[in-house]
């Protein structure tokens, strides 16, 4: 036989052959994967959801799920309106399938009472700047009591530097409002202002001690309403205020004129008989 015919003879067995075996490969393939698996597209975490709160749909993503891994009532995107605005009743880890029960109805915000309303009759609220905060001033809480610390520094002839002074200036004071807030919940990290209240003679001298030295509060413990009596040393050194502030002015020492046989003699000046 020609050789030429028995290689092509060859090279058609070798083919049937190599044929035969992609068909039988791709029946196996098909025996062992199954049929396709069905997914459907469902709302899932696209972040982490904080208890309580509120969801919008940027939190959110769509995910296809094969249908055997799909949570129990897990929404799917045309069920949105079910959670919308809703706020997370647990902390909701990203990548969780979205279900109703993981989400319930937003709290109503209780209202914050006005400050003005707070304000006790006869009297001015007064912010007291804290921006430096030290002590129990970062634990102040609308509702609470405090007592007010003046810091004054006073200039006297005998001494070229000012001297500290600080005493109790008024006791027994409501927190009003703790930055313009008057609800406890209000988040404090950074607290610039509580305002308490005075009387309006008393507003001045606020404003005054603020300005040139600075004001402390002592925070008291609940129930302690207690008022200690003032002693001397508070009304000396409210004197020493009120004259800085040009409220109290020096009276002229009180002369003695002398008469003598009838004659009034004045005593030269320097020489009066001071009272």
């Amino acid at each position: 036989m020609n050789k030429k015919i028995i290689n092509l003879i060859i090279a058609i067995v070798l083919g049937l052959v190599a044929v035969y075996l992609v068909n039988s490969y791709i029946e196996k393939s098909r025996t062992t994967t199954g049929p396709q698996t069905e997914a459907e597209n469902i709302i899932i975490a696209a972040r982490n959801i904080r208890e309580g709160e509120v969801l919008d749909k940027h939190m959110l993503a769509i995910r296809k799920v094969p249908v055997e891994y799909i949570t129990p009532g897990a929404l799917s995107p045309d069920r949105y309106r079910h959670i919308a605005g809703k706020a997370a009743a647990v902390n909701v880890r990203e990548g969780t399938q979205i279900t109703s029960e993981l989400f319930t109805a937003k709290k109503k915000t209780k209202r914050e009472i006005p400050l003005s309303e707070k304000i006790p009759s006869g009297y001015r609220a007064v912010n007291i700047n804290v921006e430096e905060l030290s002590g129990n001033e970062k634990l102040v809480a609308p509702g609470d009591r405090v007592d007010v610390i003046a810091v004054f520094p006073f200039t006297e002839s005998q001494f070229r530097v000012p001297r500290m002074a600080s005493f109790i200036l008024y006791q027994n004071r409501e927190v009003l409002a703790v930055d313009g807030h008057t609800d406890k919940s209000v988040s404090k990290e950074s607290i610039k202002t509580i305002t308490l209240p005075f009387k309006p003679e008393e507003t001045g001298i606020i404003a005054y001690i603020q300005k040139k030295g600075d004001i402390k509060l002592a925070l008291r413990a609940p129930g302690d309403t207690k008022i200690r009596e003032w002693g001397p040393e508070r009304e000396e050194i409210l004197g020493k205020i009120y004259k800085e502030m040009g409220l109290i002015k020096e009276e002229p020492p009180f002369t003695v004129r002398i008469y003598r046989g009838g004659t009034k003699n004045i005593p030269p000046k320097g020489q009066e008989v001071a009272q």
